[in-house]
């Protein structure tokens, strides 16, 4: 019942928008009409609905890296773990974009996973990122390295012992 009422609001939407959704080639086009716009609009109102449509359309679209940025970014800003799996999956579509490896080197540096976010700013330079995650990539390694040369030493003290 719900997701007929979905696609019921959606359609009205379409049509409302005057958007002709005659234009879409197939319903399967058509579908992805509705979905697009149910979450647009679910995004504006700030609605609990938004993650349901995502993953709708990811499962229509499972290779849109666009898509899995945004539905990344969603889940981030949620404070959801998820995001990594997200924008994993954006930056193995489009490897090539070094916004995508960025946003995962911060979403694992949120969840501290600090070599994982070292590995993903790496990336981000080396596909064009530049500055904008050049000092980020440097920061973490001088991180990495500071926890391996306390962990020496922790070593060393308890050798000595």
């Amino acid at each position: 019942m719900k997701a007929r009422s979905s696609a019921i609001i959606g359609a009205l939407v379409v049509n409302a928008c005057g958007v002709n959704a005659a234009h879409a080639d197939t319903p399967t086009t058509k579908k992805e009409m509705v979905h697009t716009m149910l979450l647009q609009i679910y995004e504006q109102r700030g609605s609990k609905e938004v993650a349901p449509e995502y993953q709708a359309l990811l499962a229509m679209k499972p290779n849109d890296d666009k898509l899995h940025y945004r539905y990344g970014m969603y889940l981030e800003k949620a404070g959801d773990d998820r995001a990594v799996k997200e924008y994993r999956e954006a930056a193995k579509l489009a490897p090539a974009k070094p916004d995508y490896w960025g946003a995962l080197g911060n979403a694992h540096y949120r969840n501290r996973n600090y070599s994982g976010a070292a590995g993903a700013y790496k990336r981000a330079v080396e596909c064009g990122g530049g500055a904008k995650y050049q000092q980020l990539y440097q920061n973490m390694m001088q991180y990495l390295q500071q926890q391996r040369d306390y962990q020496n030493y922790q070593q060393k003290l308890k050798d000595d012992q």
